[in-house]
């Protein structure tokens, strides 16, 4: 592992960063930034959140939260619930960016990557980092993230100035890019038909979940679609055999 080899890998990741992925990124940050502005947040305050943050739900929470008049300590607590998420996107990605060379490796670098784990940047980097070297997955991962970030800067200080040109149904569309290419992505990249089905029944059980529980209706959701299209095919298989 050079240290060569290892910034070449980052400027690959830099470039991978020019994508599809890249221009959801930069749309959705500009709607929030519309919606930031519509929140009574300074162009600072807005560029500052998403630098900071960099979690488009947690930011629209937090913002939703102190508009509400509620303190900003609670505010940031509330947001942080919001990104528990990521923490079993993280579990996965951390094996690739380990590359069973931990020792070797600077914690700092890990802790930023976790940082920036994103519905996007998971996508990307489930789609591009099993085709790469396995010490050269962090450093392009890292590349990727770093022109993410960009877009999303960018994007809040663009959004946040066009603001009064645009209309908020459009800012409140944009904010919706990221689960949109998000679900594409899944149908995009399901490899069997256990994986299409457990989409699927995903996508069907959401709605119903959301009316039995409108906080935690995508984690039971996913856990009811993966776990009955697993049973299916379970059942499918020994009928077969």
């Amino acid at each position: 592992m050079t240290a060569a080899g290892l910034g070449q890998a980052y400027r690959s990741g830099l470039f991978g960063g020019l994508s599809v992925a890249g221009a959801v990124v930069f749309a959705t940050f500009m709607g929030f930034g519309a919606f930031a502005r519509d929140g009574g947040l300074t162009l600072l305050e807005a560029v500052l959140m998403t630098g900071a943050m960099y979690a488009v739900p947690g930011q629209v929470v937090m913002i939703d939260q102190v508009t509400q008049g509620a303190a900003l300590a609670t505010a940031a607590l509330v947001a942080t619930f919001t990104s528990v998420r990521f923490l079993p996107i993280a579990v996965v990605l951390m094996p690739h960016f380990l590359g069973g060379r931990l020792p070797r490796l600077p914690r700092l670098l890990l802790v930023v990557a976790v940082h920036f784990v994103s519905v996007t940047s998971y996508v990307e980097a489930m789609r591009l980092l099993p085709s790469l070297k396995p010490e050269h997955r962090l450093a392009y991962f890292l590349g990727v993230i770093s022109t993410f970030s960009i877009f999303g800067v960018t994007g809040t200080a663009l959004g946040h100035v066009v603001a009064g040109e645009v209309p908020g149904v459009v800012a409140l569309a944009l904010l919706y890019l990221t689960p949109l290419y998000f679900m594409l992505s899944v149908i995009a990249s399901a490899v069997t038909t256990l994986d299409r089905l457990a989409a699927l029944l995903g996508g069907v059980l959401g709605p119903l979940c959301y009316l039995a529980s409108p906080d935690l209706y995508l984690l039971f959701a996913g856990l009811a679609g993966g776990t009955l299209a697993f049973a299916i095919a379970r059942f499918v298989s020994s009928r077969r055999g």
